[in-house]
């Protein structure tokens, strides 16, 4: 799909439309698209003050950085994550008219909604870096690998929204299973405990789930500074690549299709 034919044709309808996803959220408000930047501050506020300093979580042996700087650097490719599924779950039967026009390329609406997110998901690290800087007054070479990263996670995310978009224009039941996902996906992935902290038979759940990988990438880099997960490292792109092209294929064979079922 992401072809250098697709970006000459349709990149700018992708800018566009992932640029217009951004300001409708925040369309009427007194502050307007500044809430783009205070929403992830107050989020990450939240949660540095409430397992931070409230429930004053600590680990029990030494760390490069403080707990809530490891549950951060979890968090914020997860939530980048469900935003995608729990988007991609409704964006074709929310864009009926679009959809039924033969001559749009579909394709669009799941690619900028994984746009919009990843912007979104870009203010988040960029907030990250200042607290850690904060905290400890140093940066690190590391972060410079937060491009391939996220190009990454992007790819993995197109794909990703091109099945489940699929998947919620025919069973529309998918979005509250989706919605399931977001609330106990946070217990099931190493975002807020270590993955030596679980039982074997968990340990084992977390290694053959795909979104450990994608976390674990980003907590070398952002928490532990160092390779802490060199499987991860080999076996996260090539997750994303495959996503990419399973999803890729799928709605190419099947977006002809579904405005059959809106």
């Amino acid at each position: 799909m992401l072809t250098i034919k697709f970006v000459r044709d349709y990149g700018e309808l992708v800018y566009e439309l992932s640029k217009r996803e951004v300001s409708d959220r925040y369309a009427g408000q007194t502050l307007g698209s500044v809430w783009a930047l205070l929403h992830p501050a107050f989020l990450m506020c939240v949660y540095i003050v409430v397992f931070g300093l409230v429930f004053g979580l600590r680990f029990d042996k030494a760390m490069p950085l403080d707990y809530s700087a490891y549950l951060l650097a979890g968090l914020i490719p997860w939530l980048g994550a469900i935003d995608v599924l729990s988007k991609s779950c409704v964006v074709i039967s929310s864009n009926t008219a679009l959809v039924k026009q033969v001559v749009f390329p579909v394709e669009v609406l799941p690619i900028k909604n994984v746009i919009s997110t990843m912007f979104s998901q870009l203010i988040f690290w960029v907030l990250y870096m200042v607290y850690v800087f904060i905290d400890t007054g140093n940066a690190t070479l590391n972060w410079i690998m937060l491009l391939p990263l996220l190009v990454l996670q992007l790819f993995f995310l197109i794909g990703i929204a091109f099945i489940f978009s699929i998947l919620g224009a025919i069973i529309r039941d998918i979005k509250d299973i989706v919605q399931l996902l977001s609330t106990i996906g946070l217990y099931l992935l190493p975002i807020i405990y270590l993955p030596e902290m679980v039982p074997d038979w968990m340990r084992t759940a977390l290694d053959v789930n795909p979104l450990s990988h994608m976390i674990w990438v980003y907590q070398d880099v952002f928490f532990y500074g160092e390779l802490q997960h060199p499987t991860s490292w080999f076996a996260w792109p090539l997750l994303c690549l495959a996503t990419y092209g399973v999803g890729a294929l799928l709605f190419s064979k099947i977006k002809h299709m579904l405005a059959n079922f809106v």
